[in-house]
């Protein structure tokens, strides 16, 4: 299915989600055409520079959205756990971004599915918390994966940007 402006929006049907998940009105995860052509090339050489954002809070994702486009990032936002799931399936992105409490599907719930039944293993992710003391507790859950990385809110973009740099040289380097 096209758009106008030349890339695809998937409906959640074709992409194996029940429709329940999805906050957005249509039920679609539009994903720009140079992706698509990237995807369908099998070329993944642009999609080192696109990073998924997942939150429920607009405004997180709008100041992540802003300082990542800002150094050149390419971002792709979501709403929830289910809506991010799918953009990672089919953008397969340099780097995810999610928060940890988000209603339907939570982000340590991203975090298994993209271990465990997408074998994204060397996907880096940045899991964002709003309690410091739940960081801790975290820790012991996150164990069994690895490149999962905790950042307490409220949290500078800066560093947030600088991790995000940081985490994707290090990814760049391990693949080489």
């Amino acid at each position: 299915m096209g758009t106008a402006d030349g890339g695809h929006t998937w409906g959640r049907k074709q992409l194996g989600h029940d429709t329940r998940h999805s906050a957005r009105r249509n039920s679609e995860v539009h994903v720009p055409p140079h992706v698509v052509m990237n995807r369908v090339e099998g070329s993944m050489e642009m999609t080192n520079r696109i990073v998924v954002v997942v939150d429920d809070e607009p405004h997180i994702r709008h100041i992540i959205s802003r300082k990542l486009q800002g150094s050149g990032y390419e971002v792709q936002t979501a709403c929830d756990g289910a809506e991010g799931l799918d953009l990672v399936k089919i953008i397969k992105p340099a780097l995810l971004i999610t928060d940890l409490q988000m209603p339907k599907m939570d982000g340590l719930e991203v975090c298994a599915v993209c271990r465990n039944e997408l074998k994204l293993d060397a996907l880096p992710i940045i899991l964002l918390t709003g309690s410091v003391t739940a960081t801790g507790r975290l820790q012991s859950d996150l164990e069994p994966f690895d490149n999962i990385h905790c950042v307490s809110k409220p949290f500078s973009p800066s560093e947030l940007l600088r991790k995000v740099q940081q985490l994707l040289e290090a990814n760049k380097q391990k693949t080489s």
